[in-house]
């Protein structure tokens, strides 16, 4: 499905729009959504794209991440090789755009970027240079291969109207950060965590994405690093809506469920206040929430193809219900590039919903956790039954304990 909505088919080798042939096209073996624009490729490996009325020769928009010519036909894309490291999904699992060969990510998120009180922490670890990420990282936290980072949209954007403390050069200090930490052979994870719809206060995390801030800070974030295969985009940290139970549950008729992944009018406004403990703060208005999926096509039409993860309800932790969310009709994503973050604190659903999400022919990575891992068990236990990753929180978050974390034996522990 197109930004129009429109539907587009392959049947018998002919490309269809909402049921009816798409101009002249025979023998295609491929459908690719791209920027926001339709492309095919046939059995002869021509590319076409789509001028809205008839199909112009062009070439492969993503060689990286669609099929070599004659290798696939349908649907699915199957990822090819390059020489820039990153990492995407393959099927259920998450692998090399390098090689191929299967990626496990492992490692922790640094907080101090999305504080938007004290932008100097985000200036702290700008500075701390790319031998800390290869070296001292690396020692202190044996094994790992990722960096997952807390944002802020109103300091990245430098938008003073909605950020206590926001100014240009977070971007800056973002830039420097996955400069230094990518040179260090880290992937990254770049998460949205502190927002603020219009005529509120970016001062903790909210409910949910807005579409005010939102949209332009994945925009910025699609064209800065959208080249860029090892940066994974985390769409939403931890979305909870009004905080109430009832609404995160399928079971329960919960209302969050779907606004999660297509937006919608939503009342109250509740945030966290980060300077006040995160106490919550509830402002009884109406905002535009923006949806994941809404998030999702933004950076698709914005050209990048890095690797998607999209957050459940229930501050991420309600993972049975991210298929209601999200799989309604399908893979959402037409790059087929997208994944389950879940946050595990207290999980006691067990294992069977995570392995829905990967029956399904999801990835999934633990953006946050603490072993045990819920109910499940611990980390090599929760990696037995198929998850890419698990990211701890928050090593170096100004005061924060640390967690022992064992996967793969006792050659493989790390202290968060």
């Amino acid at each position: 499905m197109d930004s129009a909505h429109n539907v587009w088919t392959l049947s018998s080798g002919v490309v269809q729009e909402n049921g009816a042939a798409a101009g002249y096209s025979a023998n295609v073996s491929v459908v690719l959504y791209y920027g926001g624009t339709i492309y095919q490729q046939n059995s002869s490996c021509q590319w076409f794209a789509w001028s809205g009325s008839a199909w112009s020769a062009s070439s492969n928009p993503d060689p990286s991440a669609t099929p070599a010519c004659g290798s696939g036909s349908g649907s699915t894309p199957t990822p090819s090789k390059s020489s820039t490291f990153g990492v995407r999904a393959c099927g259920n699992k998450l692998c090399s755009t390098v090689d191929g060969s299967p990626v496990v990510l492992i490692g922790g998120t640094m907080s101090g970027c999305e504080s938007n009180f004290a932008p100097s922490r985000c200036d702290a670890i700008a500075a701390a240079g790319e031998q800390y990420w290869a070296t001292t990282w690396k020692t202190q936290h044996p094994g790992t291969n990722a960096l997952r980072i807390h944002l802020d949209t109103c300091s990245y954007l430098d938008n003073t109207t909605c950020a206590p403390s926001a100014r240009g050069n977070i971007a800056a200090d973002v830039a420097t950060i996955i400069s230094q930490a990518s040179a260090a052979g880290l992937y990254i994870i770049l998460d949205e965590a502190f927002s603020a719809p219009a005529g509120q206060q970016s001062v903790g995390q909210p409910g949910f994405a807005d579409s005010t801030e939102s949209p332009p800070f994945w925009a910025a974030i699609a064209n800065a690093y959208g080249n860029q295969p090892n940066v994974i985009f985390d769409i939403f940290n931890e979305p909870y809506g009004e905080n109430v139970f009832s609404d995160w549950e399928v079971s329960d008729g919960g209302k969050d469920v779907a606004i999660v992944a297509n937006g919608g009018a939503y009342s109250p406004f509740v945030t966290q206040n980060n300077s006040d403990g995160n106490a919550m703060i509830t402002v009884h208005t109406t905002y535009q929430v923006e949806g994941e999926l809404q998030l999702l096509e933004l950076v698709r039409n914005a050209g990048a193809t890095n690797l998607v993860l999209l957050s459940p309800t229930g501050w991420a932790g309600e993972i049975e219900n991210w298929l209601a969310s999200y799989n309604v009709n399908g893979n959402p994503d037409p790059l087929k590039n997208v994944g389950a973050s879940q946050h595990a604190y207290g999980y006691d659903g067990g294992a069977a919903p995570i392995q829905a999400v990967l029956n399904a022919g999801y990835p999934v990575v633990e953006t946050e956790f603490e072993v045990a891992v819920g109910n499940i068990g611990s980390a090599s236990q929760v990696l037995d039954i198929g998850v890419s990753g698990l990211i701890a929180c928050c090593p170096h978050n100004w005061g924060g304990s640390g967690i022992t974390l064992s996967f793969g034996g006792a050659q493989n522990q790390t202290t968060w």
